[in-house]
């Protein structure tokens, strides 16, 4: 009777570890997927608030009259920011081109083309307008098909 006795409770101990391995597994792979999703949301949103934060400060930092204005930049929507290093003026070009919001440096009266830029994030569509004197008005959607506009100010006009 004794023997019988320990069986059913080594089988019993045994269910019960089953069971535990069975409800810790499952909680991982729920968290593991809570995880990702939650990730997925954040890199999306990242890639939204980056994309304005860019441009707002790039906008900022080029603030001087006559230093931005929107343009064409080799067949596309773009706004250039200039600055002047002793005789020398330079362009930062910041455009939307295969996916991406893009920013190319350059001597101004160079020849460059849209692949030429530097990749800075993704975005389905990024465009520039020119509301009225130093006010500019930038529209970004990003990869979830969400729409930021962004409408800013420059002190010196532009």
């Amino acid at each position: 009777m004794r023997e019988k006795t320990n069986s059913i409770d080594t089988v019993f101990a045994a269910s019960l570890l089953c069971v535990f391995a069975a409800s810790v597994l499952m909680v991982l792979l729920l968290g593991t997927r809570i995880y990702n999703s939650m990730s997925s949301a954040s890199d999306l949103a990242y890639q939204d608030r980056i994309s304005m934060s860019y441009i707002a400060e790039k906008l900022r930092h080029a603030d001087k009259t006559g230093a931005v204005y929107v343009g064409e930049f080799d067949g596309i929507n773009a706004i250039y920011l200039e600055t002047e290093d002793r005789e020398t003026t330079y362009q930062t070009i910041l455009y939307y081109y295969d996916g991406w919001l893009c920013e190319l440096f350059c001597e101004k009266g160079s020849e460059f083309q849209k692949t030429d830029g530097t990749k800075i994030t993704h975005a389905e569509a990024v465009h520039f307008s020119e509301a009225g004197s130093g006010l500019f008005d930038v529209e970004v959607i990003d990869l979830s098909g969400n729409t930021s506009h962004l409408t800013i100010y420059l002190r010196s006009g532009g």
